[in-house]
């Protein structure tokens, strides 16, 4: 039989293979030194994915922000390796899947705690909406 290249569009995503591809690849790369821990849930009802990095307490503003978008993109572009439905990220757009769903963002640092305000990056960007993710104040 021929493969079937025709795009489909109601895939479902396995979001435990996602995680644990993530996991691979941020976990155990030498391009993020300040990371210890990520994660992310979705919610398929609001299309709002939540997404949180722990980084080390000597992490600065700027590097939380650079993990947080290529925590941000990669999901988008693990989604596209299971449905090519979706766009890949590139340069300027978090990708296809960020399209239709939205994503809130948070970076806290270890010895801020379990529960605390995240205290380098908490932001919310709306679906389709490419701006670039920002820092918290002060």
């Amino acid at each position: 039989a021929e493969p079937d290249f025709t795009i489909k569009e109601n895939v479902t995503i396995v979001w435990e293979q996602v995680q644990e591809d993530l996991g691979e690849i941020f976990m155990e790369s030498e391009d993020y030194p300040y990371l210890n821990q990520i994660g992310f849930n979705v919610n398929d009802t609001d299309k709002m994915v939540n997404v949180e990095l722990i980084v080390s307490d000597d992490t600065s503003k700027e590097e939380a922000v650079s993990y947080a978008t290529a925590l941000v993109k990669a999901i988008n572009d693990e989604v596209y390796v299971q449905n090519n439905y979706y766009e890949l990220s590139s340069a300027d757009s978090y990708g296809g899947f960020f399209k239709e769903y939205g994503f809130h963002v948070t970076v806290s640092t270890v010895s801020n705690g379990e529960g605390a305000e995240p205290d380098l990056v908490n932001d919310t960007v709306a679906a389709g909406e490419d701006r670039a993710i920002v820092p918290v104040e002060g």
